[in-house]
């Protein structure tokens, strides 16, 4: 993967994340533009969209982690009972949080979609968020998403971009 500035992490050092998070078990960056992977993007909003579409109203989720020069999704089981819902599961967090820890790498916020809601947090997403996290919204109704930043109970929408790759954006 290359951000659009050339740098960024090499496949394998995103592979040794993944490979980190399988063997373990399972963006504090105030930058102006907060920068994403498309094809992960792409396949989780696709994921989101027909997990909607199969009437449980089941909401995906999981963790945003800030790579260095991006932040990438690191999707977790939503262990959730609640139409509407998501709840990670805590082993799932401190086994992530440790694999980014082991490659320099930091937990900085969660995502989570709205099978039939705008990507806008709610109450209840606000109130059990980390605070000063990042919290990313896929909005399934209009197939796309939305940053947002947690601090001090409130929730302020953040612009964003995605890094170029050369691989394809599915």
């Amino acid at each position: 993967m290359r951000a659009a500035n050339g740098g960024g992490p090499s496949r394998l050092q995103s592979a040794r994340l993944v490979a980190a998070v399988a063997e373990r078990g399972s963006l504090a960056v105030e930058a102006r533009m907060h920068l994403f992977e498309k094809p992960r993007y792409n396949k989780l909003l696709r994921q989101a969209c027909r997990s909607a579409r199969g009437g449980d109203g089941a909401e995906i989720c999981g963790l945003i982690v800030d790579a260095g020069c991006h932040l990438t999704f690191l999707p977790t089981r939503n262990v959730s009972r609640q139409v509407g819902h998501f709840a990670l599961l805590r082993r799932d967090v401190r086994r992530i949080v440790a694999a980014a820890k082991i490659l320099g790498q930091k937990v900085v916020g969660t995502f989570h979609s709205h099978p039939v809601g705008i990507a806008t947090p709610g109450k209840a997403d606000i109130k059990h968020a980390v605070d000063d996290s990042l919290m990313f919204i896929f909005d399934c109704t209009d197939k796309s998403g939305c940053l947002w930043k947690i601090k001090g109970g409130r929730a302020r929408s953040l612009r964003l971009a995605f890094a170029t790759t050369h691989e394809n954006d599915g």
